[in-house]
């Protein structure tokens, strides 16, 4: 609703600019990336024991294929988001009359490079990661992968990098200027949801791998359909919902 309304009153305003657009193509790619994520969840036995799921639900290709969509969509969707908010601040330090907003606008130009080039990049090679590309579905077909296990953990760092730039960049700004105080407090309150987030996301991730053993990965596929805990997540955007450790019904009865 809020993101409606903003683009409403700046149409009706006039003022609809480069950030809205991106905005646009955030929200409608993050929409899809969300069906990815829900459906394997309501209709697939995300997050529950493999021995509790029938063989029609472990044999399926409809939840590798969503976990293959989810990490090119994941990639797209963190790509445009952050470069939206890039384009915020290049609004901002469009006139920079002190060193440390000119410094911020040269920062800003870098940053929106090394996202432009590396999710464009992620997300070409998340798409076309296996040859032929439906190997990354079938792991049974003959061909080649790449280790999605290191480009994983390469995606982290470059996720975590840019989130921390994008947190850094205006701060200098904003406190080499007079009376922003509130400003400022907005600021603060935004990267204490931040890191609230991260801390919650953290905690769950620990708490999922006390006990992994034996839960559902759908097919021998290197993704790991059930096995879901993306490290190249971005803790800002982490999954809607994370696996559950549900114990075996089966294990218990035995």
């Amino acid at each position: 609703m809020g993101f409606i309304w903003r683009i409403s009153w700046r149409l009706w305003k006039k003022v609809i600019g480069l950030p809205d657009y991106l905005l646009m193509v955030g929200l409608s790619l993050s929409i899809c990336l969300a069906g990815f994520n829900l459906d394997p969840y309501f209709r697939w036995g995300y997050g529950y024991h493999k021995d509790d799921l029938p063989p029609d639900i472990r044999k399926a290709l409809t939840p590798k294929i969503c976990f293959w969509l989810n990490q090119v969509f994941f990639k797209a969707t963190a790509g445009v988001i952050k470069l939206s908010i890039c384009t915020i601040y290049m609004n901002i330090f469009s006139k920079p009359v002190l060193l440390s907003t000119k410094i911020a606008r040269y920062a800003n130009f870098a940053l929106m490079g090394v996202i432009i080039a590396y999710y464009t990049g992620g997300t070409l090679v998340s798409t076309f990661q296996c040859n032929p590309i439906r190997k990354a579905w079938q792991g049974d077909l003959d061909g080649t992968c790449i280790d999605n296990t290191k480009f994983r953990v390469a995606n982290a760092y470059i996720n975590s990098f840019s989130s921390v730039l994008l947190v850094l960049i205006p701060f200098p700004a904003l406190l080499s200027t007079g009376h922003r105080s509130k400003e400022i407090w907005q600021f603060l309150f935004l990267i204490a949801l931040g890191l609230a987030s991260g801390v919650m996301d953290t905690t769950t991730s620990q708490k999922r791998k006390v006990d992994r053993q034996g839960f559902s990965k759908i097919g021998p596929t290197k993704t790991e359909v059930l096995n879901i805990e993306l490290q190249s997540r971005d803790r800002s955007t982490e999954e809607l919902f994370a696996p559950g450790q549900h114990p075996s019904r089966k294990l218990e009865e035995a």
